[in-house]
């Protein structure tokens, strides 16, 4: 097939390479969103993240790991992440303790920062 034709019919090599970085970056946005609320529910609820152990599917992994666990049973962006790092087609999952600590941070700078925001448009606020 002529490249001309391709191009018209979008047919190139260039458009599957970006739809499958396109999927990609969906599924990494879908895998930070649900982990983030999953960090998000179990901070307001004043919640332990970690048990004894660090490792999906295996006793006292903690309310974090659990939660993953139980989304797994339902969720398709789930099913679809844990299957990858079982088939170890990943070795980033954002599931870790490091990862945790990191999310926990940022959010915590950012709801620091909204509050202290707040405090200095507040009316009675002397700098």
């Amino acid at each position: 097939m002529d490249l001309n034709v391709r191009i018209s019919k979008d047919l190139t090599i260039d458009k599957e390479h970006l739809a499958f970085i396109e999927k990609e970056k969906n599924h990494w946005r879908n895998i930070l969103i649900r982990v983030i609320n999953i960090i998000h529910y179990l901070s307001k609820n004043n919640d332990a993240f970690r048990g004894p152990s660090d490792v999906l599917f295996t006793k006292s992994n903690g309310h974090f790991l659990g939660a993953i666990e139980m989304l797994n049973k339902f969720n398709p962006v789930f099913i679809e992440h844990l299957k990858r790092i079982k088939n170890d087609e990943t070795h980033v999952h954002y599931l870790g303790h490091e990862n945790q600590k990191e999310l926990i941070s940022s959010m915590a700078a950012e709801i620091r920062k909204t509050i202290i925001n707040n405090i200095k448009n507040s009316k009675y606020f002397l700098s």
